[in-house]
């Protein structure tokens, strides 16, 4: 298999396996990508955390109704645009959320342990050097993303 296919194959494969977890623990990645948005961001619109994350304001809307009914967040008229809605994660999102972090700690050591240390920092400096290949930008946003993982 060309080592192009052969990567995105394993990438493929530790997505699958954590979107299963957060699945069989009630969760799925585009539930948690919402609660950390609204856990990491002021207060926005719901039209602005659409935009923000790449999301069509319907599907972000349909996610939003079931964290809405599951008491992770709130959603209430922006008195200053009385059109839009201002969304915000409740006591149970933040506890939620830290579940989900704590769900993607547990996978990210599960794979990590069955590598020895010099392995882990090998497999870092040879993706770095992929990246910079493909032009992957450097990863200051990635670090934000990874930081919130963080114990």
């Amino acid at each position: 298999m060309p080592l192009g296919q052969r990567l995105a194959a394993t990438a493929r494969a530790a997505d699958r396996a954590l979107d299963q977890e957060l699945v069989r623990r009630g969760g799925s990645r585009t539930v948690y990508r919402v609660l950390h948005h609204l856990a990491t961001r002021p207060a926005g619109n719901q039209a602005e955390v659409a935009e923000a994350m790449g999301l069509t304001g319907q599907t972000l809307s349909h996610h939003l109704g079931k964290l809405e009914a599951e008491g992770l967040l709130t959603r209430h008229r922006d008195p200053m645009d009385r059109r839009a809605h201002l969304v915000e994660l409740t006591d149970a999102g933040h506890a939620r959320l830290e579940e989900m972090r704590q769900t993607h700690r547990e996978h990210e050591r599960q794979l990590v342990s069955r590598l020895d240390p010099e392995e882990v920092d090998e497999l870092e400096r040879l993706l770095a050097r992929v990246d910079r290949v493909f032009g992957v930008p450097a990863p200051t946003e990635l670090e934000r993303w990874l930081a919130s993982f963080e114990d």
